[in-house]
């Protein structure tokens, strides 16, 4: 397992649980299929740019802190 992959997984199912969403409701939501969530979720394949797109659309997911592990902080002037 990719240690990127893994800490992805990570952070994908702890925001999966703060929302209360099952992997059944990702998959019909953004088009993927249960098993591919399941893969995500165990760290065994990478995700798609597509996907994280549509999981911010759908759920208020913010890419940075799923991708990167932190919200970008951006400086007002």
């Amino acid at each position: 397992m990719n240690d990127e992959r893994e800490k992805f997984a990570i952070r994908l199912e702890f925001i999966l649980n703060q929302q209360q969403v099952t992997r059944r409701q990702i998959a019909e939501d953004t088009g993927c299929t249960g098993a591919t969530i399941g893969r995500w979720l165990r760290g065994e394949v990478p995700y798609c740019i597509n996907i994280l797109a549509e999981l911010h659309r759908q759920y208020g997911v913010d890419l940075n802190e799923l991708i990167c592990g932190r919200r970008l902080q951006i400086k007002k002037e």
